[in-house]
């Protein structure tokens, strides 16, 4: 059975073994892919169909419900319009109920069908359903241009507005938000949101809610938060400790944000301490700012630190908070000299980056030192240093930094060869960089 192609259902070859291809469909095979099934599926006769419909009920399952959605509106509004609906399809709506319970996968395909009678029909059997698979198809339905099928999903979607079903409405948090934001029956939808959000945030649920916020998908975790934002504030302590070492920096920095911005209820001094070792440099800039805020007198030593930070936000931030404290002018550009020629590892390297912010045109023989340094993050604060210092007396290094295999370096040039080499000429040797592919050692995450 060759793959979909964009236009029609491609009919297996004679040459193909379509138990085989059907198994490897089941296995690892995308929702895209269901597509494919299409010609063996129920009602049709076909001594494939059971084997079929097995398959397409399996990729269903591990399906998350955003991937359905989008499944919805490729299969209905590009994929179907230009190659005619497979026989199965077409048939879907003649004795549908007698093989609803025996093909579970089926009835929910259906509920994509381009005919709003087939679809009706699929939604009224979806609703007979009770183990919560049924829902993020019934959601999705929920929007429906046919009236009909839009009053039969909705009235389905809120008699499952109920304790059994916290899980279920948990998996479907990211389709929800999704939902949040269409157009099409936007007041429907509204009412049963917030049924959904007042049962996710009783306390009987809060522990599926922290769940989903440790483990739940990247779209999961986001809604998540975001309902943890309407608790009261004590109330949101243990589920935003949850999600504060989260990897998503979105969510990491929302959470931090959400922390210090509610200080009772938790030791304020510990907690901005614990966010100053966060691996997020925004998250330390934070933190910085909420201690100088919470403790001037401990606030110089925090900030000498916070000079040679690893990211630059928080250096930023500790030079201009040690200027405006007045007292002698600071030489911060002396400190990251003396820090590079000490040399070693990921001080100097800092201290280099820290010199390329703050040097002036002296510092230039020091960063042609480290210009063709094999380690990527050194070559970029080097260029950055020599572009912001004498760029105009380097323009063929910044026009051979622009081509350098290293992203990192590329984005350290490039702002300096506009201003020195113009925008076209700039680009013009961006583009003729070779493919990076071969591994980019960049700067860690800011």
């Amino acid at each position: 059975m060759k793959p979909t192609t964009p236009l029609r259902v491609v009919r297996p070859e004679p040459d193909d073994d379509p138990h085989a291809c059907i198994a490897a469909i089941a296995e690892v095979g995308g929702v895209r892919r269901l597509v494919e099934l299409l010609p063996f599926l129920p009602p049709q006769s076909h001594a494939l169909g059971a084997e079929a419909s097995r398959a397409a009920t399996t990729v269903l399952e591990r399906t998350a419900p955003t991937e359905l959605a989008w499944f919805d509106g490729w299969y209905r509004g590009g994929f179907i319009q230009r190659g005619p609906p497979a026989p199965a399809w077409e048939s879907v709506r003649l004795g549908m109920s007698s093989w609803a319970r025996e093909h579970p996968g089926v009835v929910a395909l259906a509920s994509f069908h381009t005919n709003g009678f087939v679809r009706e029909v699929a939604v009224r059997l979806l609703a007979e359903r009770e183990d919560g698979g049924e829902l993020p198809f019934l959601l999705i339905r929920t929007t429906d241009w046919v009236s009909t099928v839009e009053v039969a999903a909705s009235e389905a979607v809120a008699r499952r507005v109920r304790p059994a079903y916290v899980e279920h409405w948990l998996r479907c948090l990211g389709l929800l938000e999704r939902l949040r934001a269409t157009r099409r029956r936007e007041h429907g939808v509204a009412l049963y949101l917030r049924r959904v959000e007042e049962l996710l945030l009783q306390d009987e649920s809060r522990a599926q809610l922290g769940a989903a916020l440790a483990e739940g998908a990247l779209p999961i975790r986001r809604a998540a938060l975001r309902l943890v934002s309407h608790l009261p504030r004590p109330e949101q302590r243990g589920l935003l400790s949850i999600a504060e070492r989260d990897p998503d920096p979105s969510i990491a920095l929302d959470v931090a944000r959400a922390i210090l911005g509610s200080p009772e209820g938790h030791d304020e001094t510990s907690t901005i301490a614990r966010l100053l070792r966060h691996r997020l440099g925004r998250v330390r800039c934070l933190a910085l700012a909420k201690a100088i805020e919470h403790d001037p007198m401990s606030a110089p030593d925090r900030l000498e630190r916070a000079i040679f930070d690893d990211a630059r936000c928080v250096r930023e931030l500790a030079r201009h908070a040690l200027t405006k404290r007045g007292g002698s002018p600071r030489d911060f550009a002396a400190l990251y000299r003396a820090r590079v020629a000490e040399g070693g590892g990921c001080d100097q390297t800092v201290a280099l980056e820290g010199l390329a912010e703050v040097g002036d045109v002296s510092d230039v023989p020091l960063f042609l030192r480290f210009h063709d340094d094999p380690v990527t993050r050194r070559r970029a604060a080097a260029i950055a240093g020599i572009g912001r210092c004498d760029g105009a007396r380097h323009l063929d290094m910044l026009e051979a930094a622009l081509r350098d295999r290293a992203s990192s370096v590329r984005r350290a040039a490039l702002p300096f060869a506009r201003r020195h080499l113009g925008r076209v000429p700039a680009l013009r040797a961006r583009r003729a960089t070779p493919d990076a592919s071969s591994g980019d050692q960049g700067p860690r995450a800011r």
